[in-house]
C-alpha cells in the first residue's frame, strides 16, 4: 500500500528524486552534475536559520551513468522506475538471505523489511536499498569463503560510498591481504571507469561539492564528527573520530580477529568515523545482523534502528542541543 501510494502520488515536491534526475540531465548535457538546479531538493535548517541548503547529488562519479541513463525518462517516470527498483532490491535481499540461511529468524527478515531506513529511503528517493543488496552479496560470499566475488562486491560498495574504504583496510590489517587488495583494486577500477565518459574534471566537481557540503546540520548525519559539529565542537569531533579509527585499526592489527568480526568492526568504523554518514548506512550492517542470533544488545540496537529517520528531524526547528542529540539514536545503535 505504501509503495502504491508513492507510485500514484501527485508530485509537487520531488525530494531527492529531483536531485538525482537533475544531476543525470546535467551529465547528459556535459555540465556540472554536482551543482544545484531547479529540481534539486532544497530546505532551510530551521526557523532560526534562514540559509537555504541545496541537497545536490553527492554520490561519486561511479554512479553518474545510472542517473544519466534514467534521466532520459520524465521526472515522474524516473520516480516510478527508481521506486520499483528499490522495492525489488529490498525483496531480493530478503529472499537471498532466506534462501542462503533457511534457519534465519523470521523476525529478523521482518525487521529488515520494516526498518525505518527502508521506508525513509523509499519516501525520499535515496539509493540505499541498492547499497543493501550489494552489501548482502558481499556478506554472504564473505561468510561462504568465496573470496573473489566478495572482493568485487566490497570494491563496488567502496566505489559507491568511499566511507567503506575501512573495510578493505581493516581486512588487510587483519591479515586477509589478498582479499583486501582485490577489493581495493576493484574499487579503483570502478572509480576510474567514469573518466572516459566525463573526463578528469568530474572528480574536481565532485570534490568541490563534497568539500562545501553542510549536511552535518541534519540530525540524520550520524557520524561522530557531525554530532560534535552540531554541538559547536567540530575540532573535537574530528579528533575523536580519528582517535577511534586509529585505535580500532591498531586493535585489528594486534588481535587479528576472524574475517566476519573484522568486517563488522570495519563497517561500524566506516559509519562512525567518516566525515559524513547517513543513518541509512546502517543498512550495510543489516545482512550481518540477520546472519546471527540476537542477544539483548543486538535486540536493543535493532530496536533503535527501527526508529524512522524522519523522527530525528522533528527537533530541527529547536535549539542546538536537541538537534545534536536526535542523531545520536543511530550512533548509539551502531
Amino acid at each position: 500500500m505504501f509503495v502504491l501510494s508513492l507510485l500514484q502520488h501527485n508530485w509537487t515536491n520531488y525530494r531527492v528524486f529531483g536531485s538525482y534526475w537533475a544531476s543525470g540531465v546535467a551529465a547528459t548535457h556535459g555540465i556540472n552534475p554536482y551543482a544545484a538546479y531547479p529540481l534539486t531538493l532544497r530546505f532551510h535548517p530551521s526557523a532560526h536559520d534562514p540559509r537555504t541548503i541545496f541537497d545536490c547529488n553527492l554520490n561519486p562519479p561511479f554512479l553518474l551513468p545510472l542517473f544519466q541513463g534514467l534521466s532520459h525518462l520524465t521526472i515522474l517516470g524516473f520516480i516510478r522506475a527508481w521506486t520499483i527498483g528499490s522495492v525489488a532490491f529490498a525483496a531480493f535481499t530478503a529472499a537471498l538471505l532466506l534462501w542462503r540461511y533457511p534457519d534465519i529468524q523470521k523476525r529478523q527478515i521482518l525487521w529488515l523489511l520494516l526498518a525505518g531506513s527502508v521506508f525513509d529511503t523509499l519516501w525520499i528517493g535515496q539509493m540505499y536499498l541498492l547499497l543493501l543488496f550489494v552489501a548482502a552479496l558481499a556478506w554472504i560470499w564473505l561468510v561462504e569463503g568465496r573470496e573473489l566475488p566478495a572482493a568485487v562486491m566490497i570494491g563496488v560498495l567502496v566505489a559507491m560510498k568511499p566511507n567503506f574504504i575501512f573495510w578493505p583496510v581493516f581486512l588487510f590489517l587483519a591479515g586477509n591481504r589478498r582479499l583486501a587488495l582485490r577489493s581495493f583494486g576493484f574499487a579503483v577500477l570502478c572509480s576510474v571507469a567514469p573518466i572516459p565518459l566525463y573526463g578528469v574534471r568530474i572528480y574536481r566537481e565532485w570534490i568541490h561539492a563534497t568539500a562545501n557540503d553542510l549536511h552535518w546540520i541534519v540530525p540524520t548525519d550520524m557520524s561522530i564528527s557531525a554530532f560534535f559539529t552540531r554541538l559547536g565542537q567540530h575540532a573535537v569531533g574530528i579528533g575523536l573520530a580519528a582517535a577511534i579509527a586509529l585505535l580500532l585499526a591498531w586493535t585489528i592489527w594486534r588481535a587479528k580477529p576472524g574475517i566476519t568480526a573484522t568486517s563488522v568492526i570495519a563497517v561500524c568504523a566506516a559509519i562512525l568515523c567518516s566525515p559524513i554518514a547517513w543513518c541509512h548506512y546502517t543498512m550495510v550492517l543489516a545482512p550481518a545482523l540477520c546472519m546471527r542470533r540476537w542477544g539483548w544488545p543486538l535486540c536493543v540496537a535493532a530496536a533503535l534502528m527501527m526508529i524512522p529517520p524522519s523522527f530525528l528531524m522533528i527537533p530541527m526547528g529547536g535549539s542546538r542541543l536537541p538537534v545534536a542529540f536526535a542523531g545520536s539514536v543511530y550512533l548509539i545503535a551502531t
